[in-house]
Order: structure tokens, then sequence, then C-alpha cells
């Protein structure tokens, strides 16, 4: 019995020496695989010359989308203004038409210039100042006397186009009007 107590314990002692290298090789690896995962992140540390490019490609396609559409809104807010100027000067005229006129005829426009720049200061009271282009130049426009039975203002929009302050209202118009008499 003595003989294979001994040899069971040899078979033990090889088992439980197997498992001990086994854990030291688990324990071993556990512990050198942060130092191999480092090594590899070090070598790895940047972006590379396309990362980059096509990083700044793709800023620079959003920046410009971005500065035409800024554009835009810039023109369509100084053509906005035009057109409500032109509604301010056509309220203005009617106003003066009905209360000091009694309804005939309209307050003087005098131009000035070629092309022919409104140079009357006001409706007064009603609007005076008279507005300006968002530019800072005076809005376009006929000569009318006093009481005239016509008067005729327009501004040039930006991207084409006129919007026009007359006794009928105010109008977009594809150019600019060539006579008082004719002017919508």
């Amino acid at each position: 019995m003595s003989a294979s107590r001994s040899a069971l314990r040899c078979a033990e002692h090889r088992s439980t020496q197997s498992i001990e290298r086994s854990v030291l090789r688990l324990a071993w690896s556990i512990k050198n695989f942060g130092k191999k995962y480092n090594k590899k992140m070090n070598k790895n540390k940047g972006f590379t010359l396309i990362e980059l490019l096509v990083v700044v490609v793709v800023i620079g396609i959003l920046a410009g989308m971005v500065f035409v559409t800024i554009g835009d809104i810039q023109v369509d807010a100084r053509n906005a203004r035009r057109r409500s100027d032109m509604r301010a000067i056509w309220s203005a005229m009617e106003m003066y038409r009905i209360e000091v006129r009694g309804g005939r005829g309209y307050h003087e426009i005098t131009v000035g210039g070629t092309p022919a720049r409104v140079t009357t200061v006001g409706i007064s009271p009603y609007l005076d100042p008279l507005p300006k282009d968002p530019d800072n130049t005076a809005y376009y426009g006929f000569h009318s006397t006093s009481g005239a039975a016509h008067f005729c203002i327009w501004a040039e929009l930006e991207g084409g186009g006129v919007v026009t302050a007359s006794e009928k209202g105010v109008r977009d118009m594809p150019s600019a009007p060539t006579t008082l008499e004719i002017c919508p």
C-alpha cells in the first residue's frame, strides 16, 4: 500500500504543480496584457495625415455652405427693407392725398441727378425723413408737382427687378419704369 500511496502522492503533486504553473501563467498574462496594450497604443498615438486632411476638407465644405446661406439671407433682408420702404412711402402719399389735399393730388416729388434720385426730404407730417435705400442712397423717381394725379418712386432689387410705389400701389416689376404715366 505504501507504493500505491506514494504513486498517488506523486500524481497529486504533479497535478498541483501543473495547476500552480497554469495559475502563474494566467497571472503573468493578465499582468503583462496592459503593458503590451500600452506599447501598441504608444505607437498609434496621433492622427494620420489623411485623417487630418479629410477633417479639414469637411470643415471647409461646411463653412462654404454657411457663408453662401448667410449671403443670401442678407440680400433677402435688404430687398425686404426696400419693399417695406415702398409701402411706407405709398402709405404716406395716400394719407397726404386724403387728409391734406382732400382726396385730390399727391405730395410733390423732386428728383435730381442722372439717374433721377429722389431729393424730396419728406412727406410731412407722415413720413419725415423719406427712407433711403439700404445702400444709403436715395431711391429713384420721377418729378411730380404738388397736387399731381401721379407719382412714381422705385428701388432696384438685388438679383434683378424693381419694386415701385405709385398711385396704383406697391408692385414688383422686371425693370424700371420709363415714364411717370406708365408706372404701375
